[in-house]
């Protein structure tokens, strides 16, 4: 594997400027993310070190540090752990935009005629995913504009914006295009980072675009920034696949195909693709004997408490936040800070710690939707809960969200090894009675997925924390509504409710 050091990569120290507006950091990830983009540095590629790199450029290490931060965000980095950083240039990395337009601009630009119904323009307090999308602190508001998108008076998509309340205080102002809006304000979009992910569409959905329930849909989420990198923007949008007529030429959407010869992604000219995933659809439902979920993200929403005490960790001891936080879901407490926490630290009660301001923290703790009625409608004795929270406090995080306790709960304390070793899943699929082969798991996170794989279970991700992109498993649901349960004499028959 290449390795570009620093004296015969194409490095120019010349593009880092004091006099410049933009921060360091930001200046070096801009001149590192143009050499990608432009092949200067291959894929696969492994960049030096942060010294060599801190040298080369007669910056700081934290600086280093910080621009390629940015770039592993962007999917354009990634780093693999005593290994070092590399270029990952594969099709599904964002593109950069020569133009950044908004809907009302593009479909204009092709010679349709946009247009827009508006369900709701309101300012409210962010939720904590549009609080992690946007860098806002808990309890923040938000402007937030959901309307239905037209094209020549035909529904085209659903789009929810979320901007900061300082760049849109009022969200009655926006008419047509909101980057114009946002422009005369002296806010101008500058970039945007964007995943894609294949879909069927809900009933309330489909209804809305004139599409018959659990059609194909193409739903992207999109951060957009200004040039110093301040989050300006997080929207998530459901697209209608295109109708028949050949006329619709978009590039917004794109008939999705659905067979055996369906692509891994979906080139859409003009819109920047990050990891952009098409799961595959299943022709018949998965037939087990029992069910086995993960808990945080995929019973219960507890992101907004989990990133707030990890923060509050990372604070105490000049640690990065962001880095702690990309990697501390679906795992054990104390492997995470084991990983982060400084020599002297005593880790069991660093842990004992974190935790307690974890469960001091109810705020924002709610079931995923369908969870109770899945759990609900599971006979005894076929589904358990295989979680990397303690036991108890597992169970008092169970009872907070209004659900029902199980029989059988496998935590952090009750394995030797968490996630994402099998040990957990294989001991919940035991204490049940069951082959781990004859079971499901229902997971939100890379580490839990492939626990739940190397225990030999079927696996069914949820997109409640990551896009699907990022999880490692065959098929991905928004959440658990989409989840049909028949039970049968001889054991479980699940289906999503789409492919029905």
């Amino acid at each position: 594997m290449p390795t570009a050091a620093a004296a015969a990569a194409p490095f120019d120290p010349g593009a880092l400027s004091d006099s410049l507006p933009l921060p360091l950091y930001l200046q070096l990830a801009r001149h590192l993310r143009d050499l990608i983009v432009t092949g200067r540095l291959a894929d696969q590629d492994a960049l030096p070190g942060e010294r060599e790199l801190a040298e080369a450029f007669g910056v700081s290490r934290v600086t280093v540090r910080k621009a390629l931060r940015e770039l592993i965000a962007e999917g354009l980095l990634r780093q693999r752990q005593g290994a070092g950083t590399f270029v990952n240039r594969s099709p599904h990395v964002e593109q950069r935009l020569s133009a950044l337009t908004s809907f009302t601009e593009d479909i204009g630009a092709r010679g349709f005629t946009p247009g827009s119904s508006w369900l709701n323009r309101s300012v409210a307090v962010a939720t904590p995913e549009e609080a992690m999308a946007l860098g806002l602190r808990p309890g923040a508001e938000v402007a937030r504009l959901h309307r239905l998108r037209l094209a020549d008076e035909t529904p085209l998509a659903i789009e929810l914006s979320a901007l900061p309340t300082r760049f849109l205080p009022d969200p009655s102002v926006v008419q047509g295009s909101l980057y114009e809006t946002l422009r005369s304000r002296g806010f101008p979009p500058f970039r945007a980072l964007q995943r894609l992910s294949a879909i069927r569409l809900p009933a309330d959905q489909a209804a809305l675009l004139q599409v018959p329930d659990g059609a194909p849909a193409l739903y992207i989420e999109r951060r957009t920034f200004l040039e110093d990198g301040t989050p300006l923007e997080f929207v998530r949008s459901h697209y209608r696949g295109m109708p028949t007529t050949s006329s619709w030429n978009s590039p917004w959407f794109e008939r999705i195909p659905w067979g055996p010869d369906r692509p891994a992604a979906s080139k859409i000219s003009r819109i920047p693709l990050a990891r952009a995933s098409m799961q595959p659809a299943f022709d018949t439902p998965f037939r087990v004997q029992a069910i086995l979920f993960d808990m945080d993200g995929t019973l219960i929403d507890t992101k907004g408490p989990v990133e707030r005490a990890w923060r509050a960790w990372a604070a105490r001891h000049d640690l990065d936040p962001d880095a702690i936080i990309a990697v501390c879901h679906g795992v054990r407490s104390i492997e995470t800070v084991r990983r982060f926490a400084p020599p002297h630290l005593d880790v069991e009660e660093e842990v004992r710690l974190l935790e307690q301001d974890y469960i001091n923290d109810s705020e924002g703790v709610y079931a995923i939707p369908g969870a109770l009625e899945l759990m609900r409608a599971l006979p005894p004795g076929r589904w358990a809960v295989v979680t990397s929270a303690p036991h108890e406090m597992a169970r008092l995080r169970i009872a907070q969200a209004g659900l029902p306790l199980p029989e059988l709960l496998i935590g952090a304390d009750n394995v030797s090894r968490g996630k994402p070793d099998p040990e957990g899943y294989r001991a919940a699929a035991t204490g049940l009675g069951f082959d781990p082969r004859d079971t499901l798991v229902f997971e939100d996170a890379p580490a839990g997925i492939r626990a739940g794989l190397a225990a030999g279970a079927r696996v069914i991700g949820l997109t409640t924390t990551m896009p699907a992109a990022e999880l490692p498993c065959d098929l991905c649901v928004a959440d658990l509504t989409a989840i049909a349960l028949d039970v049968r004499g001889d054991g479980l028959e699940i289906t999503p409710r789409a492919l029905r």
